[in-house]
């Protein structure tokens, strides 16, 4: 792309203008198209990109609605330079990963002590949707692989101690831990971690299929509820 013909393809461009000239992101914006993939262009907004990714980045981070995060975290792969994606990284993606860490193993530490209601609301933050993305999108890069490594590790840990507890004689507890599965379903992939996931995963969904008992149809309904009203004060 010639430098002369940038800004108006930024301009034509209905979801590069919101972004770089309104500060705006839609929901379902994509930038993973062949004509973003252009050094030129990257080069061109690097400074307007990195401004309006802090930008929307502190505006949400702590919201309540922060699904914008969403594609903006997408997008840094797609169109960042190197040394913009860097700088992202330590910033703003490393301290909230390293946050969310901190957090899993604290409740590590605690797990065992606390009741699941503290659980539940506990694990929200750090494996909310926007963490889980910066997982999915940020994974591989150098910086970040040990990181993103520790805090899958450290909530499996979180759910191996969460089964210690039969889902028969804790409901609440095998609550909580199916909402902490549900949240890493949305991970993207596991690597060598996928068997410990996937037996867990595959517990979760035994024990609620298991309805043939009537105990257990009055158990799926205490774990929906109860699952949606924490979900709901802890968001």
């Amino acid at each position: 792309m010639e430098l002369s013909n940038i800004p108006q393809f930024i301009q034509e461009n209905e979801d590069l203008n919101l972004l770089l000239n309104q500060k705006e992101i839609y929901f379902y914006s994509d930038f993973s198209g062949e004509e973003y993939d252009n050094d030129a262009l990257k080069a061109h907004i690097s400074d307007n990109y990195y401004n309006t990714f802090k930008e929307i980045y502190k505006t949400h981070i702590n919201a309540k609605g922060n699904a914008k995060l969403i594609p903006l975290l997408k997008s840094v792969n797609f169109l960042a330079t190197p040394e913009v994606q860097s700088k992202i990284i330590n910033e703003f993606i490393e301290p909230e990963l390293q946050s969310a860490n901190n957090a899993l193993l604290e409740i590590k530490k605690h797990i065992s002590k606390q009741n699941a209601e503290d659980y539940l609301v506990n694990i929200n933050k750090p494996l909310s949707t926007p963490v889980v993305e910066m997982i999915n999108q940020f994974r591989y890069h150098d910086e970040l692989k040990e990181l993103t490594e520790s805090i899958l590790i450290t909530a499996l840990d979180i759910c191996d101690e969460a089964t210690k507890t039969d889902p028969t004689d804790d409901v609440i507890r095998f609550a909580a831990y199916s909402a902490t599965i549900n949240k890493l379903k949305k991970v993207k992939t596991f690597d060598h971690l996928q068997e410990r996931y996937d037996r867990h995963r595959k517990r979760t969904t035994e024990t609620i299929e298991d309805a043939d008992n009537k105990y257990y149809i009055w158990l799926i309904l205490g774990i929906l509820i109860f699952v949606i009203r924490l979900l709901m004060r802890a968001l």
